[in-house]
């Protein structure tokens, strides 16, 4: 049986309850490697959601209207790379769409992959009988998912309904927090409307958001042969802005917060915006020094600098207090083994390749011993 922790709620800072947008930046920083193949030019004037880049059949669009200005550094995912830098007009100019047919959900599941993947929505399986649509945040400090389906319950209810029809589902789950309670009533009020969505409320405990833990406790094993797809409510959400509105994924939600910031919110941003503007304009840093740590502060890793850009890759960035506090020997009490929720050891390095790199061994050490995982101390 897999274990889980319930997480000290503590840790989990008070989110405003609305959602802040940040929506204007001066540049957008566009990640960009030799194998891509560049569709602009310097001092080009584009359009917004008119394709930067391309590699193959995915393409990069622009989130907004403005002037190329060339390249510079920045740190994309935790890497130093080039990222070609576009200055905001303001004007919000459009690029207008290839079109996609009247009835947005009559399409073959062939269609459904090329458009997901060509618009940015999705680019993971789409092969399986039983669908897992996840609504919990991957940590008890993140929102993101929740305010998602706060703010957008038709459309993804919507979208997975349509998606049942055409990648031929046999069984569709969508799972929440059972403490998620408002969403939790929603829900339920609207689940009459789709009988082929299924939903299971899941216990507030730790790491049940995590991706291979969930499909383990919803999908039987007999059933695992079938295969599994598998979308959070952000991909079901970008993939119903694809499909029914014919725009390409430029924005997207990020948790934002941390003991060091005076409020910790959801915030809408553009994709390429980059960090240190965000945060200057919507935050205050109480000191000098500080961690940054990206997609959660169990699981989550660190970068060194703000000069970072939101990417699609990025659910949370937290703004966290030096840790003084120094490891001591260990004491060999186990917790970190009996807690693990895939029984490995990391004292010993038993069952280690089964590691989900969920942090919970570090969170749960009395020693302080980081044994996993990105150092954040």
């Amino acid at each position: 049986m897999t274990k889980y922790v319930k997480i000290n709620k503590d840790m989990n800072k008070r989110i405003n309850k609305q959602i802040k947008e940040y929506l204007s930046p001066d540049y957008i920083y566009l990640p960009y490697n030799n194998k891509d193949s560049l569709n602009v030019k310097g001092k080009e004037e584009i359009y917004k959601n008119s394709i930067v880049l391309a590699n193959k059949n995915k393409f990069v669009y622009s989130p907004v209207s403005g002037t190329v200005m060339g390249l510079c550094d920045n740190i994309v995912d935790g890497k130093n790379q080039k990222t070609i830098v576009i200055e905001n007009n303001f004007k919000e100019n459009v690029s207008k769409s290839s079109g996609i047919k009247k009835d947005p959900y009559n399409i073959s599941k062939n269609d459904l992959i090329k458009i997901v993947k060509s618009y940015g929505a999705f680019d993971e399986n789409l092969n399986g009988k039983t669908l897992v649509i996840n609504g919990i945040d991957n940590e008890p400090n993140e929102a993101t998912f929740s305010y998602l389906i706060e703010e957008h319950t038709d459309q993804i209810l919507e979208v997975v309904d349509a998606l049942i029809n055409i990648l031929d589902i046999h069984k569709c789950f969508f799972a929440i927090k059972d403490s998620d309670s408002n969403n939790v009533i929603t829900l339920l009020n609207q689940m009459g409307t789709y009988p082929n969505i299924e939903l299971k409320l899941m216990k507030d405990y730790y790491p049940i958001g995590n991706k291979d833990i969930l499909i383990k406790e919803l999908v039987l094993n007999s059933k695992m042969d079938d295969g599994v797809v598998y979308l959070t409510v952000e991909d079901a959400f970008n993939i119903y802005n694809v499909l029914k509105r014919k725009t390409p994924i430029t924005e997207k939600l990020v948790t934002i917060g941390g003991n060091l910031l005076t409020k910790s919110k959801v915030v809408k941003v553009k994709i390429g915006t980059r960090i240190a503007d965000i945060v200057a304009d919507e935050f205050k840093i109480k000191k000098d020094e500080y961690h940054i740590i990206i997609n959660g502060l169990l699981s989550g890793y660190e970068i060194d600098s703000l000069n970072a850009i939101i990417t699609p890759n990025i659910r949370s960035i937290f703004i966290e207090e030096v840790n003084t506090e120094k490891p001591v020997k260990c004491i060999n009490c186990g917790l970190c083994h009996i807690n693990c929720p895939v029984s490995a050891d990391p004292r010993y390095g038993i069952n280690m390749n089964k590691c989900i790199k969920c942090g919970l061994c570090n969170y749960i050490c009395p020693s302080k011993i980081h044994l996993v995982g990105d150092k954040h101390e």
